[in-house]
């Protein structure tokens, strides 16, 4: 008398299956439904208008400046920069986290004491002013 198993597709499928909960044991994990893992049409439609709303409210964390040098305060620390529409914005110069450069020739400001009011600069910062990243010398 033969004994019948089934197809060799069910044995297959059953091994897979098999396989699959020995891997699961293995390392811990616990068998979780696809659907129940798996966002649903209304959470991915949340999750999408409420990172557009965040993007299109938020300001730019930085803006760059072109202007010049109108007022300088505290020794170089805090600094106007008057831009060509006439706005003028207080940015602030750390010795330690604002990168300063003087990009003329034979340029001579290495501190922000050596700052000087007319100069032409670039300033990279808050877009209503603060502590600038970085704070360029350019005529």
């Amino acid at each position: 008398m033969q004994r019948h198993h089934g197809s060799t597709a069910g044995w297959l499928t059953r091994g897979v299956a098999l396989m699959a909960l020995v891997a699961l044991s293995a390392c811990g994990g616990a068998a979780t439904p696809a659907a129940t893992t798996a966002p649903t049409a209304a959470a991915r439609t949340t999750a999408a208008a409420t990172t557009a709303a965040a993007a299109t409210s938020a300001a730019p964390a930085t803006v760059t400046v072109k202007g010049s040098i109108s007022k300088l305060a505290d020794a170089g620390k805090s600094v106007t920069v008057k831009t060509s529409d006439g706005k003028e914005t207080v940015y602030e110069i750390s010795s330690s986290r604002t990168v300063l450069k003087d990009e003329r020739p034979g340029g001579t400001v290495k501190t922000r004491e050596d700052l000087k009011v007319g100069m032409l600069v670039t300033v990279v910062g808050p877009p209503n002013g603060g502590e600038a990243t970085a704070f360029t010398v350019t005529g």
